[in-house]
């Protein structure tokens, strides 16, 4: 779903990486389309996941810090669910920018903490994770992350980026609006579909390009 909205925003086919890859399964979906992929995944059970899927030689099991990578050497960079993990984004899309080839794109996922869902849930809005989300980004201290990094903003959205889950995962969430709404959700688990796709319109998808390249526009 990502790569039928992001195919016009992206170049055709090249060289790109996946930092925070997981299990590879977005980079399987690049290799099928005809791009060399490499993934950076710190975890080492899941790093292993992504190995399995595309070789021991295009996943790096380390935290992007520790990885060298060649200057101009991508000509697709992606994080998904990731910069808000890291305790200096702006090094880490510095590092990025560096890698990022001529005609490239940027394009990082994140959590959107001015989204009209983040300011009516309050302290009770599911992306509040203090422990593992240590920066939350709105489009313009975004914008500016990027910008501080030699990056410019093309894009950004809010639609096009929701996510296929399951029912336990909305039980679980469920918990932070009200104590007692898991126990009916679950009372109705067996009913529920297997998964649903959700969008709660408070994530934010940015497009971005060195910033010496073209200019910018949102939406």
């Amino acid at each position: 779903l990502r790569l039928a909205w992001l195919s016009a925003h992206m170049p055709k086919r090249g060289r790109a990486l996946d930092v925070g890859c997981a299990s590879g399964l977005f980079l399987d979906e690049l290799a099928r389309r005809g791009w060399k992929v490499r993934g950076i995944e710190p975890s080492r059970a899941i790093a292993q996941r992504a190995r399995a899927r595309l070789g021991n030689e295009c996943v790096w099991h380390a935290p992007l810090a520790e990885v060298e990578l060649e200057p101009c050497s991508f000509e697709l960079i992606t994080l998904w669910d990731v910069i808000e993990h890291l305790s200096d984004p702006v090094a880490a899309l510095r590092q990025l920018s560096a890698a990022l080839a001529p005609g490239g794109r940027l394009i990082l996922l994140t959590q959107d903490v001015a989204s009209p869902c983040a300011r009516l849930l309050g302290s009770r809005w599911h992306h509040y994770k203090h422990e593992e989300h240590l920066v939350h980004f709105e489009r313009g201290t975004l914008e500016l992350a990027l910008r501080r990094a030699g990056l410019r903003l093309l894009r950004t959205t809010r639609r096009g980026v929701g996510k296929w889950i399951n029912w336990s995962f909305v039980v679980e969430r469920s918990a932070r609006l009200s104590p007692r709404l898991p126990l009916v959700l679950r009372a109705w688990q067996r009913l529920a579909p297997r998964t649903i796709y959700v969008n709660p319109y408070d994530e934010l998808l940015a497009i971005a390009c060195k910033a010496s390249e073209e200019s910018g526009s949102h939406a």
